[in-house]
């Protein structure tokens, strides 16, 4: 299976703030509907870009802080079975 092909129901990012900034479209194409999506690696002041570059495919976005000073952000996918459909055709 591709990342591409939306049939994961979580995916896990441990990686910094540019790669996930460059990996949204694919991240939001890798989940089903309603998949989780966890971040990590990103410092506090980074979370409002990061929920801003990832809005168009997740919701319900909620942020932790962890120890170091560093962050996790968690998201549901938004997207509609008809959505994934539309983008593969």
């Amino acid at each position: 299976m591709r990342l591409e092909d939306g049939g994961f129901d979580i995916v896990v990012a441990n990686i910094l703030y540019d790669p996930l900034l460059a990996l949204t479209d694919t991240l939001g194409r890798a989940l089903v509907p309603g998949g989780k999506l966890c971040l990590t690696g990103l410092r506090s002041e980074q979370i409002p870009a990061i929920q801003s570059a990832y809005w168009e495919h997740f919701q319900n976005f909620q942020s932790r802080q962890l120890s170091g000073g560093w962050c996790l952000i968690t998201a549901i996918q938004k997207r509609t079975k008809s959505s994934i459909a539309e983008k593969r055709f």
